[in-house]
């Protein structure tokens, strides 16, 4: 009886491991390599710029192979997002509405991101259109980031088993 009220509310393995995944892409995106060479912003809106950069490199890694850990490393996202703007202080009707936006955000840059991975040039545009907001600090930056992304993607195809 008990180990049956355990799994209605214990939550499934498959998010304790996009939970784990999720913290470990934001300890990427938060390494000092992301905002020296590439010159991401260390502000608020570099950070979760980075953190959605991550984001899109483990789904598309992922693809279609585990439709549930996707949706539960999405679902880890919002939720650090949500605590996020609570920490900060903003209060419960204008989490929604920032969350929204955020959400928005996300979802498009993800197919930006994969149209990028078309062509060095495409990635270039996507980064400098999503990752700097349309402001890259300098061709230099621009490489460091493409090139950052190229050698991320193929880590994850050495390393994650879709």
């Amino acid at each position: 009886m008990l180990s049956s009220l355990k799994k209605l509310f214990l939550p499934p393995p498959f998010r304790a491991e996009a939970h784990k995944a999720y913290v470990a892409l934001v300890t990427q995106a938060r390494k000092p390599e992301f905002y020296e060479s590439c010159r991401v912003a260390d502000t608020l809106d570099g950070r979760f710029d980075a953190i959605v950069l991550h984001m899109f490199l483990l789904i598309h890694r992922l693809q279609e192979a585990d439709a549930q850990f996707t949706r539960a490393l999405q679902e880890a996202f919002f939720y650090d997002m949500d605590r996020g703007l609570r920490e900060m202080g903003v209060g419960d009707t204008g989490v929604g509405k920032r969350v929204k936006a955020m959400a928005q955000a996300f979802y498009g840059r993800l197919q930006p991101y994969e149209n990028g991975l078309a062509g060095a040039d495409a990635l270039k545009e996507a980064l400098a259109r999503n990752l700097y907001r349309g402001d890259a600090p300098d061709t230099q930056a621009l490489e460091a980031a493409a090139a950052y992304v190229t050698r991320k993607l193929a880590h994850l195809d050495a390393h994650v088993t879709g």
